[in-house]
C-alpha cells in the first residue's frame, strides 16, 4: 500500500476496501444470477411463453431504474457521512436475498400462480436490489478518494464481478440445466447460500468505520482533464449494457439447445476477470482515445470468432467468450472511471445513479427484444443451426458493444480537441479528509483536524 492510500485512513481504510470487494462479490452473485439465468428460468422451468418472460424481467428492470434514481435521493443527504451509507445497504441485503430465494423456489407452487408469484418476487427483488446496490456503488469514491488508487479499486471491483459471474456460470447454470428435466432443489440450495452470503457480508461492511470524507471537490475533473459530458458517458453505458445484456441472457440457451455447452459463458467471465489489470496498466501509459478503440477491437474480434466458419468449434468459442469479456470489461471499467471524478461526493452519487438507471433501463429494453426473437422462433431446434438465432442475436450484441466502444473513442478524441493543454503534469492541491463523525479515529491514520482542514 502507497503512501497515498495510508493518507486515507491506513490499516483501517485497507480492511474496508477488502470487505467492501467481498460483499460486491456476493451482490454481484445476486446480479450474474437475475441477468445470466432468470429468463432461462422462467421460460424452460417456470414454463412462461418468451414474449411474457420478457416482458416480465423488463418491467422488473424498469422499476429497478426508477428505485435507484429515488434510492440515489435519499441517501444524498448521508454522504458526509459514510457509517449511514454502510448502513442502508446492510439493512437492504436481507429483503434483497429473501426475494432472490422466493423467485428461484416459484416452481415448488402450483402452475396457476406461478407466473403472479414470479412478478411479486420479481419486483421486490428490483426493489430491494437497488436499496442495496446504489449505496455500495457510492462507496467507491469514498473508499478511493485518489484517482489512481479510485482506478485499482475499480479494476478490483470488476475482478470480483467477473468472478461472480465465473462462478454462475460454473456452479448456477448446470444446476439449472438439470432442473429441465429434474428437481429444482439443487438450484434452490445454491440460491439459499448467494443469498446468504449477500447478507452476511453486507452486514459485515455496515459494521466497518475507517472511511474518511473528502472535503476538496473537484468537480469538473477527471484525475487533471476536463470531464466527458455525462449525455455520453450515459450513452455508453446504454449501448454496452444492452449489448451485454442480449449476450448474456442468450448463453444459457446456447448452452442447452445450440451445442456449445457452457464454454463461452466461462471463457467470457475468465476475459472479465483475467483482464482488468492489464485495462488498469494501459490506463496509465495509453491515450485515452486508443482505450475504447482497443475494447471495441475486442468485441469485433468475437463477433467475427461467431460469424466465420469455425463458429461452432472449440476454438471459436474460447475467442468469442474471451473476446467479449476483456471487451466489455475494459469499457465498463472506462465508463466507471469516466462517471466517478473528483471529490464532490453528492455530484459523484447523482451520475452513480444516472449510471445505474440507464444501465437497467437498457437491460429492460434488451430483454423485451430477446422475449420477442425468442417468441417468434422455435429456438430450440434454431439455435443449434447455423447463422440462426443464436449466432445473429449474439453477433448484433458484440457489435453494440463494438459501438460503445467507438463513442467513447469519438467523445475522447473531442474532448482532446476542445481541452487544449489540460494535461495531466498541472500540479492539484493535495486533498484533505476528516474523519466521518460516527466513526473513532483509525490508528495510524494521518486525518488532519477539523480547523486545519478548513482553514484552507
Amino acid at each position: 500500500m502507497g503512501s497515498g492510500d495510508r493518507r486515507y485512513g491506513g490499516k483501517a481504510l485497507e480492511r474496508t476496501r477488502r470487505r467492501y470487494l467481498f460483499a460486491h462479490f456476493c451482490k454481484s452473485l445476486l446480479w450474474h444470477a437475475s441477468g445470466l439465468l432468470f429468463a432461462f428460468f422462467l421460460t424452460e422451468t417456470c414454463g412462461l411463453p418468451p414474449r411474457t418472460m420478457g416482458a416480465l424481467i423488463a418491467l422488473s428492470l424498469f422499476v429497478n431504474a426508477i428505485a435507484d434514481v429515488g434510492v440515489g435521493r435519499s441517501i444524498a443527504p448521508a454522504m458526509r457521512r459514510p457509517t449511514l451509507v454502510l448502513r442502508r445497504q446492510g439493512a437492504a441485503a436481507g429483503p434483497a436475498g429473501l426475494f432472490f430465494l422466493l423467485f428461484c423456489a416459484t416452481p415448488f407452487l402450483p402452475a396457476p400462480i406461478r407466473l403472479g408469484a414470479a412478478v411479486v418476487t420479481l419486483i421486490g427483488f428490483r426493489l430491494a436490489f437497488a436499496r442495496m446496490d446504489v449505496p455500495q456503488n457510492a462507496l467507491v469514491p469514498l473508499l478511493a478518494p485518489d484517482p489512481t488508487a479510485r482506478i485499482r479499486l475499480l479494476a478490483a471491483r470488476n475482478i470480483c464481478g467477473g468472478s461472480a459471474s465465473l462462478l454462475v456460470a460454473v456452479v448456477a447454470a448446470p444446476l439449472l440445466l438439470v432442473t429441465e428435466t429434474g428437481s429444482a432443489l439443487p438450484h434452490v440450495v445454491w440460491a439459499a447460500i448467494v443469498a446468504g452470503l449477500a447478507v452476511v457480508s453486507a452486514h459485515r461492511l455496515a459494521r466497518e468505520r475507517g472511511i474518511a470524507v473528502p472535503l476538496m471537490p473537484h468537480a469538473g475533473h477527471r484525475g487533471g482533464r476536463v470531464a466527458l459530458p455525462a449525455a455520453l458517458i450515459l450513452a455508453v453505458a446504454c449501448t454496452a449494457t444492452a449489448g451485454s445484456t442480449m449476450f448474456r441472457a442468450m448463453e444459457p440457451y446456447a448452452a442447452a439447445y445450440g451445442g456449445a455447452g457452457l464454454g463461452i459463458m466461462i471463457w467470457a467471465s475468465l476475459g472479465a476477470i483475467l483482464c482488468q489489470p492489464c485495462w488498469a496498466m494501459a490506463g496509465r501509459r495509453l491515450s485515452p482515445r486508443v482505450l475504447p478503440l482497443l475494447a471495441a477491437s475486442c468485441a469485433l474480434v468475437a463477433a467475427f470468432a461467431l460469424a466465420g466458419p469455425l463458429r461452432a468449434g472449440g476454438i471459436a468459442i474460447a475467442v468469442a467468450g474471451l473476446g467479449f469479456g476483456i471487451g466489455s470489461g475494459g469499457l465498463w471499467l472506462m465508463v466507471w472511471t469516466a462517471a466517478i471524478r473528483g471529490n464532490d461526493q453528492p455530484a459523484n452519487l447523482r451520475r452513480i445513479a444516472a449510471l445505474t438507471a440507464v444501465s437497467k433501463t437498457a437491460q429492460g429494453l434488451a430483454m423485451l427484444w430477446l422475449g420477442h426473437a425468442l417468441h417468434g422462433a422455435p429456438y430450440r431446434t434454431d439455435l443449434a443451426a447455423p447463422g440462426m438465432l443464436r449466432s445473429v442475436t449474439m453477433i448484433a450484441a458484440l457489435l453494440m458493444i463494438a459501438l460503445g466502444g467507438l463513442l467513447l473513442a469519438l467523445g475522447e478524441r473531442r474532448l482532446s480537441r476542445t481541452a487544449r493543454d489540460a494535461g495531466s503534469a498541472t500540479p492539484r492541491p493535495a486533498v484533505q479528509t476528516v474523519q466521518d463523525p460516527a466513526s473513532p479515529p483509525s490508528a495510524g491514520s494521518a486525518v488532519p483536524a477539523p480547523r486545519a482542514a478548513t482553514a484552507g
